[in-house]
């Protein structure tokens, strides 16, 4: 036979919480702790050791060396040092005088 649930009960037992939580602190600081340590391991277990196991398996390939995107870096380094060389000569006017 299937028990009801009384939701009296559970009502007032969830009023009655933070009284019995504040009479036993001592208690109460360790089930915290239990239940923060409970819930890091259940996130680190989520992110780290399932994460591994999802990963694909690596597959080594040789590097392609490409010339031409080397050589556009190349460009655009050489314009902006010649461009902070230009800064360099330019005569500014003193905005103290």
């Amino acid at each position: 036979m299937i028990k009801k649930i009384n939701l009296k009960k559970i009502k007032l037992f969830l009023k009655r919480l933070p009284e019995i939580l504040a009479e036993k602190p001592f208690f109460t600081f360790f089930v915290l702790i239990f239940l923060a340590l409970v819930f890091g391991a259940f996130i680190f277990y989520r992110f780290s050791l399932l994460f591994e196991s999802r990963l694909a398996p690596f597959e080594e390939e040789p590097l392609e060396f490409r010339e031409e995107l080397c050589q556009k870096f190349l460009e655009t380094l050489d314009e902006k040092e010649r461009r902070f060389e230009e800064t360099e000569l330019k005569d500014y006017p003193s905005l103290f005088k």
